[in-house]
């Protein structure tokens, strides 16, 4: 019996409306400065296959009303595998840091590959 090979190519994206970012928690780890929140797939027939790039753009904010602003990525791209109508947690290291703050607010800009009409 021969079966057919059915291959797909996946496709990249910066979608908002395929995949969000919520972040959870910023803190300092060490001299690092640590990100942690959730992407959730909002698709239900593609299947996230890699995060391709990451940028968070976080606004610090001070106790006296002065703000600052840090753009960075991940020291490293973490696993991101993520199936239809599913989340996945993910922290990320954004490298040395050296600053103080009250509160912040964080923006993301990222990219992802992604499967398209799988059945999983």
């Amino acid at each position: 019996m021969i079966f057919p090979t059915v291959s797909f190519a996946a496709e990249t994206s910066s979608d908002t409306m395929i995949l969000e970012w919520k972040t959870y928690k910023v803190w300092k780890d060490g001299e690092n400065l640590c990100m942690s929140g959730e992407f959730e797939n909002l698709r239900n027939d593609l299947k996230i296959t890699r995060l391709n790039n990451f940028t968070a753009i976080i606004t610090f904010m001070n106790n006296d009303g002065t703000s600052y602003q840090y753009i960075g990525q991940p020291e490293k791209m973490p696993m991101c595998k993520i199936a239809p109508n599913s989340k996945k947690r993910i922290t990320f290291n954004l490298g040395k840091f050296d600053g103080n703050w009250t509160d912040w607010n964080v923006d993301a800009i990222y990219n992802f590959s992604y499967i398209n009409g799988v059945n999983f």
